[in-house]
C-alpha cells in the first residue's frame, strides 16, 4: 500500500492525495480543437461562383448548363490570415497564464480566435468551409475566455 502512494506521488507531486493531473485544461482542449478546425476549413469550399449558360459560349448551342465554380480556402486569400492567426492561437499555449500575464496572454488569443471567427462570418454561406471556420474560431474565443478566467479563479 505504500509503494502504490510512493509511485502515484512520484506521478503527480503536486497533488496531495495522489491524484493524477488532468493533460489539458477545457480552455487549451478548446483552443487545440478550434485551430485544427480553422486551419481544416481551408481544404473545404469557401466560395461558389455560378456562371450563367448564356456567358460561357459566345455562339448559341443546342445545349448548355451553368457553369458552377468552387474555390476551397486554401486557394484564396484568407489561406494566411486563418494559418498565422489560427497557429499563433495555439502558439499562445505555450505559457500559462498567471496574474501578472493573464491579460496579455488572454487578449492575444481572443484577437486571434475572433480574426478567424470574423473573416469566416465576413464570406458567411452555407458552404463546409465556413461553416468550419466559424465553429473553429467560436472555440479559439471560448478557450480564450476560458483559460483567462481559469488564472483570475486559481490566484482569486
Amino acid at each position: 500500500m505504500a509503494k502504490e502512494k510512493e509511485i502515484a506521488h512520484a506521478v503527480s507531486p503536486d497533488s496531495a492525495n495522489g491524484d493524477l493531473q488532468r493533460f489539458l485544461s477545457r480552455g487549451e482542449a478548446a483552443t487545440l480543437i478550434g485551430m485544427l478546425a480553422a486551419i481544416f476549413s481551408l481544404f473545404l469550399p469557401w466560395e461558389s461562383h455560378v456562371i450563367p449558360a448564356n456567358m460561357i459560349l459566345p455562339l448559341p448551342a443546342v445545349y448548355s448548363h451553368p457553369l458552377s465554380i468552387t474555390y476551397h480556402g486554401i486557394s484564396t486569400v484568407i489561406r494566411w490570415p486563418i494559418t498565422i492567426c489560427s497557429v499563433g492561437c495555439g502558439l499562445m499555449l505555450l505559457w500559462t497564464p498567471d496574474h501578472s500575464n493573464r491579460r496579455l496572454i488572454g487578449a492575444g488569443q481572443g484577437l486571434m480566435g475572433a480574426v478567424c471567427f470574423l473573416i469566416a462570418l465576413a464570406r458567411f454561406s452555407m458552404l463546409s468551409g465556413v461553416l468550419v471556420g466559424l465553429a473553429g474560431g467560436a472555440l479559439m474565443i471560448y478557450g480564450a475566455v476560458d483559460r483567462y478566467t481559469a488564472a483570475d479563479q486559481t490566484k482569486g
